[in-house]
């Protein structure tokens, strides 16, 4: 029986590597660095607090942490791009407003006065 299985090599996991590939796919610009604090955060959580079933310190837990970091991410980009797109047509309408009000002021001089109505004399 033993000569049908071919033997295996197992490693662990390397956590932060995977973590540096994740938060780079979702978005993230230092995603290096980030990598490394939760790589630490999550192991010094492991071996600090209590090894309980319902504690998952493992990758899961760690992936589970970055894709709430991710929609999160994604969150305040939208709300940045969409208050970005507000703040640029008040500026074009502040630019419109301004060009009507100085052709109102160069035009102003021609048509300030109401023009004279003909009277006539009607006998």
């Amino acid at each position: 029986l033993k000569s049908l299985f071919r033997p295996v090599a197992m490693m662990v996991p390397d956590r932060e590597a995977i973590l540096r590939v994740r938060l780079c796919a979702l978005g993230f610009r230092e995603f290096s660095g980030l990598a490394t604090k939760l790589d630490a955060l999550f192991g010094m959580a492991q071996r600090t607090l209590s090894s309980q079933r319902h504690y998952d310190w493992g990758l899961r837990g760690v992936l589970a942490v970055m894709g709430s970091a991710g929609t999160e991410l994604r969150a305040v980009a939208a709300r940045s791009a969409a208050a970005a797109a507000r703040a640029e047509a008040a500026e074009a309408e502040a630019a419109e407003a301004a060009e009507r009000a100085e052709a109102a002021a160069a035009g102003g001089d021609l048509g300030s006065s109401p023009a004279p109505t003909p009277s006539v004399g009607l006998a």
